[in-house]
């Protein structure tokens, strides 16, 4: 063991066998400790979701199957980076013949091909371009393009919600929810009324929306967000969760959405006091618990089919299982 600490990857001991007829042979204990530490590090980083660390651990292998385990971490540490033509690209590089599925998922995903491919088919409907609704222009073949793209990008944001959330990133937490809860305002705004909630890129849209809707210009103007009136003419969050609650104050069927917007409105709240916005208010999962209800999970998998996305946490725990067992 002492040779082993100094020599490492170099260290050996001699196996002599108890029958005198066979040969004597090397065995590389180095490796073998090493292999085993290595093992053990990459349980705990995988319980972290970090999979930028794993990747750099196996960045030291050079067998086959350890390239490809290298190459389905970095696609997972691009997926969440958002970077999602990189994590493409190291998709590309994974050889499924060298890696068998985890039994836990084969009625799940059937083989590591199929996994593949599920993972490649989101990637490249995300790097799509789309034309952005606008002019109040709906009910085309490029608005529900687009329309689809932001159900999409929705979809990988709660991903990362949930992983934030798994691996006690409260602060990211909050940063992500925000921005969901923002996505999703948006995309009912665009899908409603077929003009941008774009401000940057179409600044007339949403003037050109009141002066058409007077209703909900008047709504506007009689009511409060978070105690604040808005400002005429702005679009915003606040102004884009006021225009979800004139929907369902004119009927329209959006108040399971409305329910589950206004419970982010919380945790958009606390993210606005907190570090992330400028603010030293504190953040940890009680906090966020007693803002968002004792059961974060839960909440999150019913605002998950509230806002219709897909639930795409059981790929990246695959991956996770595929790493430990193939490595």
């Amino acid at each position: 063991m002492q040779g082993s600490r100094i020599f490492t990857r170099r260290a050996v001991t001699l196996l002599i066998p108890e029958n005198p007829d066979k040969p004597a042979k090397l065995q590389k204990l180095g490796e073998l400790i090493n292999r085993e530490n290595n093992r053990q590090v990459l349980h705990r980083l995988l319980n972290e979701y970090n999979f930028s660390g794993v990747a750099e651990l196996l960045e030291n292998e050079t067998d086959a199957v350890s390239r490809s385990l290298l190459a389905l971490s970095r696609m997972v540490q691009y997926r969440l980076y958002f970077d999602f033509s990189s994590a493409l690209n190291y998709l590309g590089q994974i050889d499924p013949q060298l890696l068998h599925l985890p039994q836990s998922f084969a009625s799940e995903f059937v083989s590591i091909e199929n996994l593949l491919n599920i993972i490649g088919d989101n990637l490249r409907a995300i790097i799509k371009t789309a034309e952005p609704v606008h002019c109040g222009i709906i009910d085309t073949e490029k608005s529900s393009a687009w329309l689809e793209l932001q159900i999409l990008l929705n979809t990988e944001v709660l991903l990362n919600a949930r992983i934030k959330w798994l691996s006690k990133q409260y602060i990211d937490f909050l940063g992500r929810v925000f921005r969901l809860q923002e996505g999703v305002l948006r995309w009912v705004f665009e899908k409603v009324t077929g003009f941008s909630a774009d401000g940057e890129h179409f600044p007339d849209d949403f003037v050109a929306y009141i002066q058409q809707d007077t209703s909900f210009s008047d709504y506007l103007s009689k009511n409060r967000i978070n105690g604040k009136t808005p400002v005429a003419h702005r679009l915003n969050r606040g102004t884009l969760l006021l225009f979800l609650r004139y929907l369902e104050s004119s009927g329209k069927d959006y108040q399971n959405v409305l329910k589950h917007c206004d419970k982010l409105d919380h945790l958009a709240a606390l993210r606005n006091k907190c570090a992330l916005a400028h603010g030293n208010a504190a953040v940890n999962s009680e906090i966020i618990r007693k803002k968002y209800g004792p059961d974060v999970w839960k909440n999150l998998s019913a605002l998950s089919k509230a806002f219709g996305l897909d639930d795409l946490l059981p790929q990246i725990e695959c991956v996770k299982k595929i790493i430990l067992e193939n490595f």
